[in-house]
């Protein structure tokens, strides 16, 4: 970075609480460490606070989600006329049936199913206001833009780096309203998801965040993804005219570990004992369970979880219990980011076992360079671009996604030669640029090349390192 750029004031948004989402906490240290003034703001699970976080400053405030309970009112009234309208579709029906009032013989009322009002409702929507119907749709984005403005009107950033598409819109805005009071400023867009193929939980969900990251993303000074294939994919449905540049989230390079142990210790394992493990989130689209159903055809092998407690991993021991291995499934909380890497590193195999969803077939895992820092051999599904990546490597070996006996092959194949795919780790230059370190140099590159560029002049993306 140049002189000039030193010192720049930056203000990353995003819509949690910050703890435990490593990829922001990782760039807002690596911004600070470059010697920008780095504020990260994120919402306040009760009242707001501030605290530092290496030379970066946290504030976290509340976002009440006013809104959304508006919407929800007006929806309750639109259930509650469908409803009445059920009620009487059901009374004519039986009258048709039974020649007469409906009776013991007449068919049930049929409910009017709320997923079908609700997407009803958001193609409407869709059809009269285009990418414009967010607004309508999903309330809660607003309510954001409203609690996090007087912090962005207060700190006044050259840099508004917006963290994922919820905040992309509120980042988009804040600068239209930063710019009329004469503030030069710039928007980095640092797209954690493919979002068109994340599958959200409803059709409205889908129209209202696909048509709100389609209304702000041509205003974003750059953008940036988080795997090769990934930012070719969001090119592409939006007609960017340049790539987004790529920044992999790699683990810091830095990484010790200060109190949380390692895996094998913890457990109380011998080393020759088989161990695999998994780091993240635990859903039915991580496809956990085929690989827990596994340990049943893999005498001996210990598997342990890396997660957050849910009613999935709830499932997981049951299942586990009924097949006699739960004394072979071990689930531990998270461990600090910079502690990752260490803690892992005493297990045998790292386990990447994501369905297909077609966010998932194109980005590159934190969990993957986790492994790899720690020199894990992989048992790897076979969503496309990690799966291109492993056989690429030799680092691991590639299962059928969610097929048990595909799992338990591929399993068995690595552990019965742990050191030749180690031994694929030893590419020269390969774990370096699979770090925070290297990677981050990406992303203070955009900073310099959006603040050297005028508003509104696409930036051309920075080589990426480690692909």
């Amino acid at each position: 970075m140049s002189e000039q750029q030193d010192g720049v004031v930056v203000l990353m948004m995003v819509d949690n609480s910050i703890d435990g989402d490593g990829r922001v906490q990782k760039a807002a240290r690596a911004m600070a460490d470059a010697g920008h003034r780095v504020t990260l703001l994120g919402q306040a699970v009760g009242p707001g606070d501030e605290r530092p976080l290496g030379a970066a400053t946290v504030r976290r405030v509340p976002v009440r989600f006013a809104r959304e309970q508006a919407q929800r009112r007006a929806l309750d009234r639109y259930r509650r006329i469908a409803r009445k309208l059920s009620r009487a579709t059901g009374a004519l029906r039986g009258r048709a049936a039974d020649g007469g009032p409906a009776g013991a013989g007449a068919r049930p009322p049929r409910a009017l199913d709320d997923t079908v009002l609700d997407a009803a409702r958001a193609r409407f929507w869709r059809a009269l206001r285009g990418d414009r119907c967010w607004a309508r749709l999903e309330p809660r984005l607003l309510d954001y833009e409203r609690a996090y403005w007087p912090v962005v009107d207060q700190i006044r950033p050259q840099i508004l780096h917006a963290h994922d598409y919820r905040m992309l819109g509120v980042a988009v805005r804040s600068a239209r309203r930063l710019r009329a009071k004469g503030v030069d400023v710039r928007v980095v867009f640092d797209s954690h998801e493919f979002l068109p193929g994340v599958g959200g939980p409803t059709l409205r969900w889908r129209i209202a965040y696909e048509a709100y990251e389609a209304a702000h993303i041509h205003e974003a000074d750059a953008v940036v993804a988080v795997s090769p294939e990934m930012a070719e994919r969001i090119a592409g449905h939006h007609r960017l005219p340049v790539l987004p540049s790529v920044v992999m989230n790699a683990p810091p390079a830095s990484g010790s570990a200060s109190g949380s142990g390692d895996v094998r210790t913890t457990l109380g394992l011998a080393d020759d004992v088989p161990l695999l493990v998994y780091i993240g989130v635990s859903a039915a689209k991580r496809g956990l369970l085929p690989t827990v159903e596994a340990l049943a055809d893999l005498p001996g092998v210990h598997l342990a979880l890396l997660t957050r407690r849910n009613d999935y991993v709830d499932l997981l021991e049951k299942t586990a219990a009924g097949l006699g291995v739960a004394d072979r499934l071990h689930v531990l909380g998270y461990v600090p980011v910079e502690d990752v890497v260490p803690f892992v590193r005493t297990a045998s195999v790292g386990v990447q076992s994501m369905v297909h969803v077609e966010n998932y077939d194109v980005t590159i895992a934190t969990k993957y360079f986790d492994y790899a820092r720690a020199r894990l051999p992989v048992v790897q599904s076979d969503v496309r671009a990690m799966a291109a990546l492993t056989r690429e490597l030799g680092n691991g070996e590639v299962f059928v996604a969610e097929d048990r006996d595909s799992f338990v092959t591929a399993t068995r194949t690595v552990l019965a030669d742990l050191p030749r795919y180690r031994a694929a780790y030893d590419r020269p230059g390969l774990l370096e640029d699979w770090t925070w370190e290297r990677q981050s140099e990406v992303l203070a590159e955009v900073y310099r090349r959006v603040l050297a560029t005028t508003p509104g002049t696409p930036v051309q993306p920075v080589r990426t390192i480690g692909r």
